[in-house]
């Protein structure tokens, strides 16, 4: 009679080896949730600063545009003072 290959466990109890082959891949499938499930909570944080950083970046265009536009309103008083 062959016997196939086996494991002894710390508590003495005797395992086939495919099943510790099973456990193993369990073991790696559930790693595998956990990860993906850490990957997709880090996707959630970048997503959010990504919203918020283009919510400022709006915010900055308009100040620029502002500026921009205070900065010709000097210019064009300035011209006109120096024609009159």
């Amino acid at each position: 009679m062959t016997r196939g290959l086996s494991l002894v466990t710390k508590d003495n109890e005797v395992m086939d080896i495919s099943a510790v082959q099973v456990q193993l891949t369990e073991t790696q499938e559930q790693k595998s949730v956990i990860t993906l499930a850490y990957i997709n909570s880090q996707i959630a944080v970048i997503t959010s600063q990504l919203q918020t950083l283009q919510a400022r970046l709006v915010e900055f265009q308009v100040l620029r545009d502002e500026v921009t536009a205070l900065a010709k309103g000097v210019k064009l008083k300035v011209n006109l003072d120096e024609v009159a």
